[in-house]
């Protein structure tokens, strides 16, 4: 006899014997089965949907979250979100801002419609030259700073170095122009170059200014120089002027030891006035065909005061520095009374050449200044 596969009920083939026993026990085998699945279906707390599975699977582990895996929240977390304001996650950011928030240093400034109109009217560099349109003064303080504008004589106004105030003078000079110096020291080796004046051109010092040295070169119009202390022991003058024309130094100061010039001068016309200079190889030269005037200048302990070379013209009175009168190679020194001689001495006998006179001469004879 066969049985079925899962509940083992008895199954009788043809030529069977049916046994009423065997049919009461697959009855009695149906029943406890069936009545168990009923039972099973019945009972909710064992049973669950498909749906709550994938549900549950779904669900944080009991483990505290990560920025990268969810889980429990930590106290303290919670204590942060307890603290937001509500409404924070709805912050705008505003369109605009007011200047205060903005910090301005040196390389970041605010400019005015003012300035910037001022500079729009400007002449392009690069096709135009450069000239004034009216006069001006820049001011240098040992408390300024260069990235001020230099027109104010304030701390936050003035600049800092005097070659900033220099370089921020147009070429072309066709009104005063000023560089006014507060007293300091200031460890520049300056450099006036290609200026042009068809007014005047003011560096003046207010109080003692030291530099190291100043070098004006290629300029045509008038320059004055007035009350700076050069201290440079290498230049070949504390101040030089080369290829410049109407140059002026008064009050001017070179007191360091050194075997170079006070006031160095080639190919250009100068004057010097109540300059001291002292401890120098020269106080005061003039080299290839300048022409140059002194009176009241001072000092000390100079190999030679005023020496004129090159066919050079170098007139002077009153006082002078110490140090021998020294006219070489052409040169002529000549004194405030004038001379009668290209020599400069007044004298026959230290003529390296010879000797010219004037005789029966009808007119007055014209005695250079």
């Amino acid at each position: 006899m066969k049985t079925t596969g899962n509940l083992g009920l008895k199954k009788p083939d043809g030529t069977d014997i049916v046994d009423i026993t065997d049919l009461n026990g697959n009855m009695d085998i149906l029943d406890t089965a069936v009545k168990a699945v009923q039972d099973h279906a019945a009972d909710t707390v064992k049973h669950i949907t498909a749906m709550e599975r994938t549900a549950w699977n779904a669900k944080a582990s009991t483990s505290v979250a990560t920025t990268t895996v969810a889980g429990l929240m930590a106290g303290a977390d919670k204590s942060k979100l307890d603290s937001v304001a509500q409404g924070a996650n709805n912050y705008v950011h505003p369109s605009t801002h007011s200047p205060s928030v903005i910090v301005q240093d040196s390389s970041n400034r605010f400019v005015t419609d003012a300035e910037k109109t001022a500079w729009n009217g400007k002449a392009n560099l690069s096709t135009t030259p450069q000239q004034t349109t009216a006069d001006v003064t820049y001011y240098v303080r040992t408390d300024g700073n260069d990235g001020n504008t230099g027109l104010g004589n304030t701390a936050g106004g003035a600049f800092r170095t005097i070659q900033k105030a220099i370089s921020m003078i147009p070429k072309m000079v066709n009104h005063t122009a000023t560089i006014s110096v507060a007293a300091g020291t200031y460890t520049e080796a300056l450099v006036l170059e290609g200026f042009i004046s068809t007014d005047v051109l003011y560096l003046t010092a207010t109080g003692v200014v030291n530099i190291k040295s100043m070098e004006i070169l290629n300029c045509h119009g008038q320059f004055i120089v007035n009350g700076f202390t050069a201290n440079t022991t290498t230049a070949i003058g504390a101040f030089r002027v080369s290829a410049s024309r109407r140059v002026v130094f008064i009050s001017c100061i070179v007191t360091t030891s050194a075997a170079q010039a006070g006031v160095y001068i080639s190919a250009s016309d100068v004057f010097v006035e109540n300059c001291i200079i002292s401890n120098r190889a020269i106080a005061v030269g003039a080299l290839a065909e300048s022409i140059v005037y002194a009176t009241g200048n001072t000092g000390v302990n100079n190999a030679a005061s005023y020496l004129s070379g090159y066919a050079s013209y170098f007139g002077y009175t009153g006082s002078g520095p110490a140090g021998a009168m020294v006219a070489q190679d052409s040169g002529m020194l000549v004194p405030g009374s004038g001379v009668l001689n290209p020599w400069g001495d007044n004298t026959k006998t230290s003529r390296p050449i010879g000797e010219m006179h004037h005789e029966n001469v009808s007119t007055s004879q014209v005695v250079l200044p």
